[in-house]
């Protein structure tokens, strides 16, 4: 299984390449570390210096040699990260690296149908080089089948042992579920599963008592509680518990929309990543 970081590199210390190195060592996953150069982004500049025979100072560089000098910095600056932060992880750590030329859409989907994508790991904050806004970032995540792990930038790894799942109590648990127990079961961690009511009694419904007892079945390599919060805005209300509890990890898979949600709810999504500082993950398995 692979984890497949989505480069950062020019945030510098804000990037996540170290986090998700410490984390696939935690996993005992090979690591993918993919940087694209999107030639739509980049543009002809006046060269300030001279790497080269072909390029002297003062020229107008063309939109390939400005790709090209972008691969090698970034390839660059990689190959240093990971010769640095590789040598201490104390752990044979297979660590391979692309950049290449080409559109960050195209890569995804291809990386979303390798069969070996145990995690697509992306910054919170997005970096303009990689994706033009977070409009294009969710959208991808909602239309590429994936685990997505959003993290936010300069983001310490730490184990999840306080996972939180925004979940509707129903008389069924959704047959996502069961699909990350292969990320699950490396974390002993407690899941906190969470639904926003508009009265809540401080004790769980016999409807949320039932959900409680199947989804345990589903949730083996975990400790699963249940809880009701009172609210009247379900993203609102949900946002300000996980600032007041912190958890390590948020958990939120991805279902169709009923007609009422479609008309009332917001973007859960797009306000967890965007008003929280949690990493969050992200499962899409259509």
């Amino acid at each position: 299984m692979k984890l497949k970081i989505i480069s950062d590199i020019k945030k510098g210390k804000e990037n996540i390449i170290v986090y998700g190195l410490k984390l696939a060592r935690h996993l005992e996953w090979e690591v993918d570390i993919i940087h694209m150069v999107d030639p739509r982004a980049e543009h002809g500049v006046a060269s300030t210096y001279s790497d080269s025979q072909t390029i002297t100072p003062g020229r107008k560089m063309t939109p390939d040699e400005i790709i090209q000098r972008e691969i090698k910095e970034n390839q660059s600056a990689i190959d240093n990260l990971i010769s640095g932060e590789g040598s201490r992880l104390d752990y044979p750590l297979k660590i391979n690296s692309v950049v290449e030329e080409g559109a960050i859409e195209a890569k995804l989907r291809a990386i979303g149908q390798d069969d070996d994508t145990g995690l697509i790991l992306v910054n919170s904050n997005l970096d303009n080089n990689v994706f033009s806004s977070r409009s294009e970032l969710f959208d991808l995540m909602k239309s590429i089948p994936a685990a997505w792990l959003i993290v936010p930038p300069g983001h310490q790894f730490e184990s999840f042992n306080h996972m939180m799942l925004p979940a509707e109590f129903l008389d069924f648990v959704p047959p996502q579920y069961p699909k990350i127990s292969y990320i699950l079961k490396h974390f002993n961690s407690r899941v906190e599963a969470v639904d926003v009511v508009k009265n809540s009694t401080g004790e769980l419904s016999e409807k949320s008592a039932a959900w409680l007892k199947s989804a345990r079945d589903v949730f083996t390599a975990s400790t699963l509680e249940a809880k009701e919060i009172e609210g009247d805005d379900y993203n609102n209300t949900l946002i300000e518990y996980v600032k007041q509890v912190q958890p390590d990890l948020l958990l939120l898979f991805k279902k169709e929309k009923t007609i009422f949600e479609r008309l009332f709810k917001k973007d859960l999504l797009k306000d967890l990543i965007v008003k929280t500082n949690t990493p969050l993950l992200f499962y899409n398995s259509q």
